[in-house]
């Protein structure tokens, strides 16, 4: 398994398109990065599983502590992305096929000085933001001494 988080962000890091990277990923299995070279097709696919989403999340807590003596105000914010998925219905009432594209929404914790990222959670992309505001503050207080907190109105809401 850690030869496949280790292929898989390497090949998100490097930014190119799979089968171009696997020649990076040869020379990383030449170093002993690696303990068997995978197929490009089975780091796309290992991206898809939900095993991998704990430890993301892990690597970007893991990778903001450094900053943590330096960083005391932080900022929440969401961003959408899109992606290759598609949904298609037909309107019966009009005779006419619609398609629209899916999305996701990356809820961000990052530092106003460093702009390091403390916390992350991905949610559907027309989902509301306020509920992962308490999470992304809970996570970023274990590792960092808050002083400040700042927020859109997105963020907003009254607790039921």
């Amino acid at each position: 398994m850690a030869d496949m988080v280790f292929a898989t962000v390497y090949k998100v890091y490097s930014t190119v398109s799979g089968r171009r990277f696997m020649c990076d990923l040869a020379d990383a299995n030449q170093r002993g990065y690696l303990s068997q070279l995978p197929h490009y097709n089975s780091l796309f696919r290992y991206m898809d599983t939900a095993a991998m989403t704990p430890i993301l999340r892990d690597l970007v807590t893991e990778s903001s502590l450094p900053l943590r003596e330096v960083e005391s105000n932080f900022a929440v914010d969401s961003s959408g992305f899109s992606t290759t998925n598609h949904i298609t219905w037909y309107d019966h009432k009009y005779g006419d096929a619609h398609e629209k594209g899916y999305w996701l929404k990356a809820h961000v914790m990052c530092g106003v000085q460093t702009n390091v990222v403390t916390a992350v959670e991905v949610s559907g992309g027309t989902g509301i933001d306020s509920p992962y505001f308490a999470g992304l503050v809970q996570d970023t207080a274990r590792n960092f001494t808050m002083a400040e907190v700042s927020a859109d109105k997105a963020y907003l809401s009254v607790k039921t």
